[in-house]
């Protein structure tokens, strides 16, 4: 989505974003990480259509907000105390809000289950040749009703993941309020991607927290204690 909008940039229909939204607002500063970032993907993506149509290269592009989502196996490691750590951004943000570091925070977001599915889908239809797609949920649901699914995941008492947890109760939303339709894409990925539809974000949260807790709470394997050597 950094593609697609800058923080606070209004929709060109003035009331939600589409594939035809474009970033016109992020730069390339020296003060503004965020700006830069979004700028870097609006412009990468820009490059890539260009050298495509110069080339004749098939090119589809996916523009998915934040990703959140249960962690492979692979995606996780073991740091020198036994337990497993991540440098997955989205994995560690969790982490921080399950433990207390930081307070849940609203995101429109998409499942790394459905944005895979997605990329495996458009890579084998003609189609999508050209096209740009939103991989999205459509909404942003409150802080409150994500720090709710993830307590949900927690059936021991002992990780006082109830307690641990706070809510940002300040932030809104951007230039569309939290609850009200931020993006245009459902149908569209239904219509033009087999069927493709992204699964609530209460689910994809208590997913990823079960397995946060799970690896967290299960001791490393001998196997696993020989590669941190």
């Amino acid at each position: 989505m950094a593609a697609v909008r800058a923080s606070g940039q209004i929709p060109a229909n003035g009331k939600y974003y589409t594939h035809e939204d474009w970033n016109t607002v992020s730069k390339l500063e020296d003060d503004s990480w965020g700006s830069s970032y979004q700028w870097s993907k609006t412009e990468s993506e820009r490059r890539a259509l260009e050298i495509s149509k110069k080339h004749h290269i098939p090119l589809t592009t996916l523009c998915p907000p934040f990703i959140f989502g249960p962690p492979s196996s692979s995606s996780s490691s073991l740091s020198k105390d036994g337990s497993k750590s991540s440098h997955s951004y989205s994995i560690e943000m969790v982490q921080s809000w399950m433990n207390g570091d930081s307070p849940v925070q609203s995101r429109l977001c998409v499942d790394v289950r459905d944005i895979a599915k997605a990329q495996v889908i458009a890579s084998n239809l003609s189609h999508t040749i050209g096209k740009r797609y939103i991989v999205s949920t459509e909404a942003r649901i409150s802080s409150q009703k994500m720090a709710h699914a993830i307590i949900q995941s927690c059936d021991n008492d002992d990780n006082n993941i109830n307690n641990n947890i706070t809510c940002d109760t300040t932030f809104a939303g951007g230039a569309i309020p939290i609850g009200q339709k931020e993006v245009e894409c459902a149908q569209r990925c239904y219509d033009e991607l087999n069927g493709l539809t992204c699964r609530p974000v209460e689910d994809t949260m208590r997913d990823m927290a079960k397995v946060l807790l799970k690896t967290k709470t299960t001791p490393p394997s001998s196997s696993n204690n020989d590669t941190t050597q």
